[in-house]
């Protein structure tokens, strides 16, 4: 079996038809921004998500992404004139979602310090993120990020939940994210 993929390579090569991934295009520069977002590398993110734009001026994904950078560098105007375009350039149910889960990242990022009612407004995002699709794991995280910020460890534990059922992407961070609320919820003395 390997001998004959092996096999099938050497043609394509032999014959030139060899397919490689593009890279250079602004989904890629995008992912590749996410993660440096997440080992905060900043700068680097905020290159890649440049690069996506240089690629495509209109493309929602990456507004997103340098919102989020704005957001950790406690920037929050351009923040939110990045995330309101964004939203003006959402094209399709997966961009629209995204620009949703970006609020609600964003509200998370700044909390208190960007808008005192920080939590309501991330519930009315998830509220209008579900409406949209309510089984898109996403939304559920965010908001059980939130309420375990806001130190509403029951929510957050019902969310966290809920992701894990869904299953996918985020399930395997909502299971220690549960079982981190679940943990705090016990220790923590109800008002």
């Amino acid at each position: 079996m390997v001998l004959a993929g092996l096999m099938a390579l050497l043609v394509s090569c032999a014959s030139g038809n060899i397919v490689l991934p593009r890279i250079d295009t602004p989904p890629h520069h995008v992912k590749t921004g996410e993660r440096m977002l997440e080992m905060r590398k900043l700068e680097a993110a905020y290159r890649e998500f440049e690069r996506a734009l240089d690629l495509d001026p209109k493309y929602a994904p990456a507004f997103i992404g340098i919102s989020l950078v704005h957001g950790l560098r406690s920037e929050y105007p351009p923040g939110v004139r990045a995330l309101d375009q964004a939203d003006r350039l959402a094209r399709g149910k997966a961009q629209e979602m995204a620009v949703y889960v970006g609020w609600m990242r964003f509200l998370l990022i700044g909390g208190e310090h960007f808008d005192p009612d920080w939590l309501a407004r991330v519930e009315k995002t998830f509220s209008q993120a579900v409406i949209l699709d309510n089984e898109d794991p996403a939304p559920h995280y965010y908001l059980g990020l939130a309420y375990k910020e806001a130190r509403q460890y029951d929510r957050a534990a019902k969310h966290f939940y809920r992701v894990m059922e869904m299953g996918g992407a985020y399930s395997a961070a909502a299971s220690e994210e549960y079982r981190l609320a679940e943990e705090m919820g016990k220790t923590t003395p109800t008002r």
